[in-house]
């Protein structure tokens, strides 16, 4: 059993020329033994449990360094109504120039002060830049050249279900502290985020998920399965159920949070008669007044058949396709009507009924 779990968990990791079961010694702290490829013995599982302690120890270390602590005053979160005496965060440094991401789970409001605690030490003061309310990712600027902390990045490509996977947490405590897990899943939450096993919790919320090589899969953040609300995947907590957002999606819209810009859950304003996402046609039901739909000009009745470059065949793949998106996107829209194929252009819009669902602010 262990060493199958060892297979499965670190078969892919290569430490050096020889592979981590290449037939010659893999070395680590404590002077583990040679171990050889496919032979278990009583006397070898001592050395496979050291060496799997070893993996994760170096993988935590990997990315210890990017983790930061948050401690900031005023203002409120999602977690506490008021915060007049301070509160704590985790955080991971995301780029070389001074940016760092959290949680959006913690700044409904803008605090009156932040301070930001490196792994080396050095505390400095932070500002609040832009907020991501679709992902729930908030961004913090420091003064600082930040590149001796920048983790290395996992290739989208190597991800796999059933991959070992580390949670980093700064919350509380003097150090970091982890939990370990599987990446059970890669496109939960309408495609927006990965699943993990491994505990997730305001304790390491707005820290990192990485692999045991210490690489970046993402960023934990609350979320779940079915909840719209900000405050949504708070049920969650501890549960073995954890979400975290692919850094490159976070990338890709990291420069308009660096500006200060907040983004928002998109909206197109179609709903379906249908209660199984999965094999129902996306044949409209009903099109909220003065929503993008009916500024398309969508009826009901209407099958959608197209979102972009994307045929759609369900109508679970318009609501991954829209959940995807922000606010003030503009996106492609084919329909059926009666035979025939109209089509048209978009802006999506914001749908003010999840904002008021934990008093987000308001989209300007």
């Amino acid at each position: 059993m262990l060493a199958g779990f060892l297979w499965v968990g670190i078969g892919n990791l290569s430490l050096g020329s020889s592979g981590l079961f290449g037939g010659h010694s893999a070395q680590g702290e404590g002077g583990i033994s040679s171990v050889q490829a496919g032979e278990v013995s009583p006397a070898g599982n001592d050395a496979l449990l050291e060496l799997e302690a070893w993996v994760i120890r170096n993988a935590f270390r990997q990315v210890s360094r990017s983790v930061v602590r948050l401690e900031w005053v005023g203002g409120r979160n999602l977690l506490w109504e008021e915060m007049p005496g301070g509160a704590l965060a985790t955080g991971t440094v995301l780029s070389p120039d001074g940016l760092i991401v959290t949680s959006t789970y913690y700044f409904l409001d803008r605090p009156s002060a932040i301070l930001v605690r490196f792994s080396d030490g050095e505390v400095l003061p932070g500002r609040m830049r832009g907020r991501d309310f679709n992902r729930m990712i908030t961004v913090i600027k420091v003064e600082r050249e930040l590149k001796d902390f920048v983790p290395r990045f996992c290739a989208e490509e190597d991800l796999e279900v059933g991959m070992r996977t580390v949670a980093v947490g700064w919350a509380v405590g003097e150090e970091p502290d982890l939990a370990v897990g599987i990446l059970s899943a890669k496109r939960r939450i309408w495609g927006k985020a990965f699943q993990t096993d491994a505990r997730t919790s305001p304790r390491n919320y707005g820290g990192p998920l990485v692999d045991l090589r210490g690489r970046l899969l993402g960023i934990i953040v609350p979320f779940s399965p079915d909840g719209k609300s900000p405050i949504a995947g708070v049920e969650w907590y501890d549960s073995g159920i954890g979400f975290a957002v692919p850094w490159w999606d976070i990338q890709a819209v990291l420069p308009r949070l660096a500006a200060g810009e907040d983004l928002y859950p998109a909206y197109l304003g179609v709903r379906f008669a249908a209660v199984n996402p999965i094999l129902a046609e996306p044949v409209v039901k009903a099109v909220d007044p003065g929503s993008p739909a009916e500024e398309l000009g969508l009826h009901s009745g209407d099958k959608i058949v197209g979102l972009g470059t994307k045929q759609i065949k369900c109508f679970s793949e318009v609501e991954e396709f829209v959940q995807q998106r922000y606010a003030g996107d503009e996106i492609f829209v084919q329909w059926l009507r009666d035979g025939n194929v109209h089509q048209g252009s978009v802006r999506l819009g914001v749908d003010r009924r999840v904002l008021q669902m934990g008093s987000v602010p308001a989209a300007p």
